[in-house]
């Protein structure tokens, strides 16, 4: 009785474990990747749209792409555990949106969204 008891506990044990790795797997934790999500609903297409963010003691740009109005991009880049990030988009005729530094950390994923006369965050970063 006692041993069908452990054995039973450690099957138990064994598949929480598994159910544990699978779902976080699917669900990108312990990513060491941060991931921005950046929509256009500007009504007007974007020149450039760029992520600038600070991680290990560095600033890092990463590359600029163009997002026509209505469509979506998304970003990612590695941090040292933590950092911050922003965005900043460019229009025809030189006008720019810079959106607020947010926090982040290895896993994190965010929205931003580009509207006409500012840039909108999802509120918070989150692990995805």
């Amino acid at each position: 009785m006692f041993r069908r008891s452990n054995i039973l506990f450690s099957g138990g044990i064994a598949v929480g474990f598994i159910a544990g790795a699978a779902t976080s797997a699917a669900r990108g934790w312990g990513s060491p990747l941060v991931m921005i999500d950046v929509v256009n609903q500007s009504g007007r297409p974007a020149q450039s749209v760029a992520v600038e963010y600070d991680s290990c003691g560095r600033r890092i740009v990463l590359p600029e792409r163009p997002l026509a109005s209505g469509e979506a991009t998304q970003f990612q880049f590695s941090v040292c555990g933590e950092g911050s990030y922003l965005i900043v988009a460019h229009f025809d005729g030189g006008a720019e949106l810079r959106g607020h530094e947010a926090y982040v950390e290895t896993g994190y994923r965010a929205t931003e969204v580009l509207l006409s006369h500012e840039i909108q965050s999802s509120g918070e970063s989150f692990p995805f």
